[in-house]
């Protein structure tokens, strides 16, 4: 297999989807443009890796006889899939630059897509794929944070949590702990690990702390909104009794005056 060619294929196919999408819908803002890309990669790893841990889980997570039963066509999915990651990301830095510049430049963008060149194209050449791509399971987070940024409605902030949780942290260190004996895949086990729990504990604090946060303001907010309605529904009812109190005295003392006239024109018509 000419793996170049395959790869320049795969960077064509990318390149094509990107422009078509915009194409038909023309209003997309900057930020949905950057996740087109993510959205198709995502789901198409993670359903070839769950295709791979079927294998591994059915060969009783024996790192030995899961390889042993790698079979060609096995083998010809692998490459393919570790191809098409790298034409993801080679396109994604590419097309990322010239269009969507600004949501590339973080840990998770240019950073992130260097690196995982360099990995990708080391899983190949070592023979390592089938290992590699049991890791691509937790893309499925990722399919969820796209999806949810190129389309606001399909937005679910608690299952892109839980899935980041399942697959990024706790099957990422069972699978490190599977392969300890392999010292590449430790140490990038670990390092991927550190950087998931970051990323976990930035998203805690962005959409559990700070909810609970403008909740309590929210809240304080209806309190004193409350307090002031019914100090002033006490004020206004206060201006009331004291205007009625008014108008009862004024009465009374109209009502004296005409007492006092009528009283004196007794006295004169007696005289």
């Amino acid at each position: 297999m000419n793996l170049i060619l395959v790869l320049i294929l795969f960077c064509i196919d990318y390149y094509a989807i990107y422009y078509n999408t915009i194409k038909h819908d023309k209003d997309l803002s900057e930020k949905q443009r950057a996740y087109i890309l993510s959205v198709k990669a995502s789901i198409t790893l993670f359903i070839l890796s769950l295709y791979f841990n079927y294998k591994f889980i059915k060969n009783n997570n024996d790192i030995d006889i899961y390889s042993d039963n790698i079979n060609v066509n096995d083998n010809i999915i692998l490459q393919l899939s570790v191809l098409n990651l790298i034409a993801y990301l080679i396109m994604d830095c590419y097309i990322g630059y010239n269009k969507y510049h600004k949501y590339m430049c973080t840990l998770s963008g240019y950073t992130h897509h260097i690196i995982y060149i360099f990995i990708s194209f080391m899983a190949l050449t070592m023979n390592l794929s089938n290992f590699y791509l049991l890791y691509m399971i937790e893309e499925l987070p990722t399919f969820f944070l796209s999806l949810g940024s190129y389309d606001s409605i399909l937005r679910n902030d608690n299952l892109f949590g839980l899935t980041f949780f399942i697959t990024r942290i706790l099957y990422h260190i069972y699978l490190t702990w599977i392969f300890k004996s392999k010292p590449l895949f430790l140490i990038l086990g670990i390092l991927a690990l550190s950087v998931h729990i970051y990323w976990f504990k930035n998203w805690i604090e962005k959409y559990f702390l700070n909810n609970n946060q403008s909740r309590e303001k929210s809240k304080l907010k209806e309190s004193k909104l409350k307090g002031s309605k019914l100090k002033g529904s006490k004020i206004k009812g206060s201006k009331i009794k004291g205007s009625k109190l008014k108008g009862l005295k004024i009465q009374r003392v109209k009502n004296s005056k005409i007492k006092t006239k009528k009283n004196k024109f007794k006295i004169k018509t007696n005289k």
